[in-house]
């Protein structure tokens, strides 16, 4: 996600490696417990799988719509997706078969996730017209909640983390 003409912003950082996927602009990057790198194109509506080893391009997964933020467990990646045709969603995509295995329609724009340590829930932050919200996907019994955060005028939520205990998002 480096071409040969970028530098690291800090001069003291090393470029290991660079590849250009060819599918427009990326808009996260998020790394696999098998190594694999996996970068959403909101462009393109795809997310591309990389070999974190050699940065090869190993599959590139249609989604549906443009993917914003990705988070991964295991061998799933949960990608949030916004487009006209389909309601913002979480997508799940299976990164051993390469494929998308589910789809949880969300309502308003989801700007981040993250996954509980065990998989078990994925956190999807969102925010709509003066409200931020987090929706809470059980990916066990495959249903959704939500918990309202706040209300105001400009809010949002641009990152999410989880504990390392699964107690504290």
């Amino acid at each position: 996600l480096v071409t040969e003409h970028d530098r690291p912003a800090d001069p003291a950082a090393t470029v290991l490696g660079s590849v250009d996927v060819r599918r427009g602009a990326v808009g996260d990057i998020a790394g696999s417990s098998a190594g694999a790198i996996l970068t959403t194109h909101p462009g393109d509506d795809s997310v591309a799988l990389l070999n974190g080893r050699t940065l090869a391009v190993e599959a590139i997964i249609a989604v549906p719509g443009e993917p914003v933020a990705i988070a991964t467990h295991g061998n799933r990646a949960y990608v949030s997706t916004s487009s006209w045709t389909h309601k913002d969603e979480v997508t799940v995509i299976d990164t051993v078969a390469r494929r998308v295995l589910a789809r949880y329609p969300l309502a308003d724009s989801i700007t981040a996730l993250a996954v509980s340590p065990d998989g078990t829930r994925v956190f999807a932050g969102r925010t709509g017209d003066g409200s931020i919200a987090v929706a809470v996907i059980d990916t066990v019994a495959e249903r959704a909640r939500s918990i309202e955060v706040a209300t105001g005028a400009g809010i949002g939520i641009d990152a999410l983390a989880v504990a390392a205990d699964g107690r504290r998002l």
